[in-house]
């Protein structure tokens, strides 16, 4: 009927408040429902202690007292002295890694850790292991970890039983809606006694979510994913129509915050976004040696 499918994540959010350490990793795969979690969490604390988000690459700083404008960093601290529990939490914190000056958030972590601050992370899980050694090689920081997992093959099968809609008989797309956002995704596009393949699938949404019959706004998103990760800037200002980029944000797929720019707002769309450009670049070149120095080095 439209409505989205809902994974429990009560144990979960349990864990999260009742941990104790100065630092906690929350870990999963892009799109089992991090960020989902850290809302649920904000919407649980907000009114009882104080709760910040951010994303990692808004980190991306000359230096630290470029972070606060309103006021500075002292007047924040101060604010919250004597507040007993206090929340900082670092969105896709894997981008940590792409910061050209990592010394801003070094000294942003220091003093919030020494302020008595909790900071929770949220990762991809092909990054722990990366962010794990930052925080405790570089940072000194000791710390514990909650990881997020998909639907295994029974509670798939019982949630289309209670949902009443069938499973896809394609052995990688049962695997890929174990996903709760691909889960999602293929009930938005559901049609009953309709087989669909994963290449069909995946195209399907390209063509759904992103393309729209319109090159113009394929062409664009594409442009705005190659953007960002190329300037490692969380906004940025592509050459696009104006009423391209205002569709693309009436379909929730970027944002606007002012004077900023414009931002991505999901990055499993961005990397959508990413494999285009690479699939692109691979059946344009016919040399190797071609094709790498045109997708670049970027780390996403």
């Amino acid at each position: 009927n439209g409505s989205e499918i809902e994974i429990d994540r009560t144990q979960e959010l349990e864990k999260i408040r009742a941990n104790n350490s100065q630092a906690l990793i929350l870990s999963g795969v892009g799109g089992v429902g991090k960020t989902a979690l850290v809302k649920k969490l904000f919407e649980q604390v907000k009114d009882k202690y104080p709760i910040y988000v951010f994303k990692a690459n808004e980190f991306e700083l000359r230096n630290i007292n470029e972070f606060f404008t309103s006021y500075t960093l002292q007047e924040f601290l101060a604010a919250h002295t004597d507040e007993k529990d206090k929340i900082i939490v670092v969105d896709s914190a894997e981008k940590l890694i792409d910061l050209k000056n990592t010394e801003p958030f070094k000294e942003f972590l220091s003093i919030f850790i020494k302020n008595n601050w909790k900071i929770i992370f949220t990762t991809r899980d092909n990054y722990l292991e990366d962010l794990n050694y930052e925080l405790t090689q570089i940072y000194k920081i000791a710390p514990t970890y909650i990881t997020l997992k998909g639907l295994d093959s029974k509670e798939l099968r019982t949630i289309s039983e209670q949902n009443k809609f069938s499973l896809p008989k394609d052995d990688k797309l049962f695997d890929y809606i174990k996903n709760p956002f691909y889960l999602n995704e293929y009930l938005r596009f559901y049609t009953e006694n309709q087989e669909i393949s994963y290449i069909e699938f995946k195209n399907e949404l390209w063509n759904r979510v992103i393309l729209k019959s319109k090159p113009a706004r394929e062409q664009c998103f594409m442009k705005l994913a190659s953007d960002r990760v190329n300037s490692g800037q969380f906004f940025i200002n592509p050459n696009c129509e104006t009423q391209i980029l205002d569709e693309l944000r009436d379909d929730g797929i970027i944002g606007y915050e002012s004077p900023h720019g414009y931002f991505i707002a999901h990055d499993i769309h961005e990397e959508w976004g990413l494999d285009k450009i690479v699939e692109a670049e691979f059946t344009r070149q016919t040399e190797n040696k071609v094709f790498f120095e045109n997708i670049g080095s970027t780390l996403p």
